[in-house]
């Protein structure tokens, strides 16, 4: 059919998909003559849209989800743990090193601290703290408390108790390990102590009162 223009303006002849390919152009389509009514859905995607202003972000933006955010993590402080001696505590050999049995667990974000052991299994810079409450330490005797890395000794800290009574049953004395260690993949720590009194306890009940071992993961380290 031939393609025949009238008189008043309007083309006859004309198929769908009749025009070749460019015909017609943005200088040949009048203003505000092609609205949102008129694009079908999937139109416009990525490929077609230039750079939005931020002048264009107003109003409501719609749910985002997580699955869609990259670099961000729900907590990165974990794996985090804390946990307490049993309340009648554990008694520790004279003059010897020995591991500390930690029984009740306060928390534990991932499930990383199991046998009085933590090993967290995610790389990076941990902050360890640990407080040891002792039934009794005798007067000029040492108390230490050492962070164990894979059966060796990381870092130790020493007290030297003495008892301002002058006595020979020394008062409750504690040591406190404030330390940060570097773990990889397959790292796990523990706590030893030693003291010189004779045969003593970790004093239990609440990591308030008593004994406790905690550490958490350094953020974005």
């Amino acid at each position: 059919m031939a393609i025949v223009i009238n008189g008043s303006g309007t083309v006859t002849g004309l198929a769908v998909g009749g025009l070749p390919d460019g015909t017609v152009d943005a200088g040949t389509l009048a203003t505000n003559s092609v609205d949102s009514a008129e694009l079908i859905d999937g139109a416009i995607d990525d490929s077609h849209m230039a750079a939005m202003a931020a002048s264009k972000l107003t109003g409501a933006l719609p749910a985002i989800s997580g699955a869609n955010l990259t670099g961000i993590t729900a907590d990165d402080n974990t794996p985090a743990f804390m946990a307490l001696p049993h309340v009648d505590g554990d008694y520790i050999a004279n003059t010897t090193w020995e591991k500390v049995l930690w029984t009740t667990e306060v928390y534990d974000t991932d499930g990383k601290f199991a046998s009085s052991t933590f090993t967290p299994t995610v790389a990076g810079k941990y902050h360890f703290t640990c407080q040891i409450m002792w039934q009794q330490i005798d007067d000029n005797s040492n108390n230490h408390i050492a962070l164990y890395k894979n059966g060796s000794e990381y870092h130790r800290v020493m007290f030297y108790s003495v008892n301002p009574d002058g006595g020979g049953g020394g008062p409750i004395s504690s040591a406190s390990l404030d330390v940060t260690a570097i773990s990889d993949t397959d790292d796990y720590f523990e706590i030893y102590v030693y003291q010189s009194s004779g045969a003593r306890y970790v004093r239990g009940t609440s990591h308030s009162t008593g004994s406790y071992f905690s550490a958490f993961k350094l953020a974005g380290a």
